[in-house]
């Protein structure tokens, strides 16, 4: 394989165009080619990685004991085998293809399959050289058996392949429950939103019930029901704080001729006419209700006798000067009383009923108190 001159084997060999090294090998001063030549053989013979050297149409010239182990060839065997005999992936007509890439990269690096004698094979990886020695090309190759790398290779993607699947499968499983989750979420607000709706329309509905049962439905001022509840409180904080507490009835003069004559349709309106009149005059702390028919209740909290037959004054005149409609102007009977301490609600009440009795009596259109001891 190497060209000997005078005698002694000359190793000045062109190396890869791509090495860095440009220059021919040089050897130790100290060490002769031949023991250097022994030292090589010797690198090369026990190399676990299997070594070749082949000719430009790919036969081989030499082997080290590795190749001839992996392959289950005698050396003498391999000597003169073409590539492809051995090599499954490389058949014969792609070989001068593969030369010329050779000559002109240098070198190469691949993986393919080698096949031994026993017809087994395995994957290797192959380095190979293009080299010049003395105008005689050569190919030089290392290759490394590569079946245990394959089979990790083989266990790493089969553990990957496994391990994307459990992923998929979690991630699926969380996506399931993400929509479950989403679902009950759903569900949840709408029921929610269902109960809200339910408790909105319970609390109008509770609204309208105490509505129905507090206030006059023709006037929308309170009823004569929630009327007695306010002034039985009204009467106790009264004793409790010893404050004055007043009351005013007021009453319609003949108001059964408006109902004859013009209907009680009209009439109606004239009700709720006057109601809307006393709410805009009576203060904050006062209480407005409807009586009954046409009288109406005013209890003014913290207002002695003197301030409230004023009050119940300008609201006679109120009255009389305003303009209800079809009807005309229309006059009002009022009557007065305060709260005698311990005395019941209810007695409040009765003496004020008695002092619009004595206005009806003394003629209609104004304003009594009620005194104590007469009815």
């Amino acid at each position: 394989m190497l060209e000997k001159r005078n005698n002694k084997p000359n190793l000045n060999v062109t190396l890869n165009k791509g090495s860095k090294h440009t220059k021919s090998s040089e050897f130790p001063k100290d060490i002769d080619e031949t023991t250097l030549i022994d030292y090589l053989k010797l690198s090369t013979e026990y190399s676990a990685d299997e070594v070749f050297w082949m000719e430009p149409d790919s036969t081989i010239i030499y082997v080290n004991q590795s190749a001839c182990l992996k392959l289950g060839y005698k050396c003498h065997e391999l000597i003169g085998m073409k590539v492809w005999e051995w090599d499954p992936l490389f058949p014969k007509e792609v070989w001068p293809t593969f030369w010329e890439e050779l000559k002109s990269l240098k070198s190469v690096d691949f993986e393919t399959q080698h096949k031994g004698k026993d017809g087994v094979v395995f994957p290797v990886r192959i380095k190979g050289h293009y080299i010049n020695v003395h105008n005689k090309e050569l190919l030089f190759a290392y290759v490394t058996d590569i079946t245990r790398i394959k089979h990790h290779e083989a266990e790493l993607e089969s553990y990957n392949k496994r391990l994307e699947e459990e992923v998929n499968k979690k991630t699926r499983q969380l996506k399931a429950e993400k929509d479950s989750v989403q679902k009950h979420a759903k569900n949840l607000e709408r029921l929610i939103k269902q109960l809200n709706e339910t408790v909105e329309k319970n609390n109008y509905l509770q609204q309208q019930l105490y509505n129905e049962a507090h206030t006059d439905a023709l006037t929308g001022l309170y009823n004569r029901r929630h009327l007695d509840e306010i002034c039985a409180k009204e009467v106790s904080r009264a004793d409790r704080y010893h404050t004055p507490l007043s009351a005013i009835m007021i009453d319609i003069d003949h108001f059964k001729l408006v109902n004859d004559m013009l209907g009680h349709q009209v009439g109606d309106e004239v009700l709720k006419e006057l109601a809307n009149l006393l709410s805009k005059r009576v203060r904050e702390s006062d209480v407005l209700a409807r009586w009954g028919g046409e009288e109406f209740i005013i209890l003014l909290p913290n207002t002695a006798t003197a301030e409230c037959e004023s009050i119940a004054e300008e609201l006679r005149e109120l009255v009389a000067c305003h303009e209800f409609g079809d009807v005309g102007q229309i006059k009002v009977s009022i009557g007065v009383t305060k709260h005698n301490n311990d005395e019941p609600s209810t007695m409040l009440i009765h003496n004020v009923d008695l002092a619009l009795y004595q206005a009806k009596n003394k003629g209609r259109n104004r304003v009594e108190t009620y005194t104590y001891g007469v009815e």
